[in-house]
């Protein structure tokens, strides 16, 4: 889900005062099992990651980029498939490169920071086999 809260730090635990609900993934794609499946996988890599209370405002802008272009996409033409992982992948990679888990690399460069579009996926889905292993890499030099 996508929320706005407004929260103050308790003694032990962080209170929330007001939310405002903006957009629920779960409930706009529980006709669409692989999205969900996509969406936790990322869910539980950024838990790995990111132990505790950590501030991130680029990760955050990353994470919003990639959920309203999945939102886009519904409306129109979807993403199915392979496309869906192609999604997955893209998120990945621009996660692990914005917390420094991820060198330069000449074949995913254009995978870093371009705009959300179709035509990225199709070009994440040719480049596959890359990915996969540079993602694999950067996640077990993680050492978490």
């Amino acid at each position: 889900s996508h929320s706005k809260l407004s929260v103050v730090r308790g003694k032990d635990m962080w209170r929330i005062t007001n939310a405002r609900a903006e957009c629920n993934f779960f409930h706009e794609y529980k006709h669409q099992p692989e999205i969900i499946h996509a969406l936790a996988q990322v869910n539980l890599l950024l838990k790995r990651l990111m132990p505790g209370e950590q501030k991130d405002e680029n990760l955050f802008e990353i994470l919003t980029h990639a959920f309203y272009f999945l939102e886009s996409k519904k409306e129109t033409e979807g993403l199915i498939g392979e496309e869906i992982k192609a999604f997955e992948r893209i998120l990945v990679i621009r996660i692990l490169r914005e917390l420094g888990y991820m060198a330069d690399s000449k074949t995913l460069s254009v995978f870093f920071s371009s705009a959300w579009n179709k035509e990225l996926i199709v070009s994440m889905i040719e480049v596959k086999k890359n990915a996969l292993q540079e993602i694999n890499n950067a996640i077990r030099e993680t050492q978490l």
